[in-house]
């Protein structure tokens, strides 16, 4: 027992015999041509995975996530992927999502949502922001061995989504779907951003859009 040095977590996973089996054996097993795009997609997503994640999951989890992270390359899509500690001492979240979208406040709401969702008592992250459109952040939640509650992951990842929606998310749906789509886009374009934080506080979006309405007539 003890800790990793420094370089177990800088070498290429080629460079060490556990890994290199490890995700050796993943591509293997996922079918996918080794100089192809999604060969060379998959390579690189196992060589940036966590390396706390890549040393402990089994190859079939492993297999599993690696292959549900290659179907969002190239997607502007949500996903959340849960591994439970085989001891309960924590459950580690994985959590891809547009990294226009990303943001502090945000990141700290899905702590808490999944804190709730798992019984935790503490929880600590880290953020990864590449060139991909997705961003990965990876939220640990410390638990207590035997006190894991039973959890959906599709519906904590639909309670995540939610609490990432912005007020001018909000806003644009309520548009389209009072004005159409072409004249909805039209006024959330002109009028989308023109809204102070305390009005938004206040109000929910679908009440700016009389009030957009008025704001366009006065044009």
């Amino acid at each position: 027992l003890g800790l990793y040095s420094s370089t177990a977590y800088s070498a290429s996973p080629a460079d060490i015999p556990l890994l290199r089996r490890k995700t050796a054996n993943v591509v293997a097993r996922a079918g996918v041509a080794a100089g192809s795009h999604a060969g060379k997609a998959l390579l690189n997503i196992l060589a940036t995975y966590p390396r706390d994640e890549l040393f402990q999951t089994g190859e079939d989890d492993l297999l599993q996530t690696a292959m549900g992270i290659l179907h969002l390359y190239d997607r502007h899509r949500f996903r959340l992927f849960v591994r439970r500690d085989p001891f309960e001492r924590f459950l580690s979240c994985l959590i891809y999502a547009p990294r226009e979208n990303y943001s502090t406040e945000m990141r700290q709401k899905w702590q808490a949502i999944l804190l709730q969702a798992f019984n935790g008592s503490s929880s600590e992250f880290n953020v990864s922001l590449s060139e991909s459109m997705l961003a990965r952040i990876q939220i640990i939640v410390r638990t207590t061995p035997g006190a894991i509650p039973q959890f959906d992951v599709r519906e904590i990842e639909a309670r995540l989504v939610q609490a990432a929606r912005r007020w001018t998310d909000d806003l644009k749906v309520a548009l389209v779907e009072a004005l159409g789509e072409a004249h909805g886009n039209d006024r959330f374009r002109q009028f989308g951003h023109a809204f102070p934080a305390g009005y938004r506080e206040e109000f929910p979006a679908r009440a700016a859009v009389p009030h957009i309405e008025q704001m366009a007539k006065l044009t």
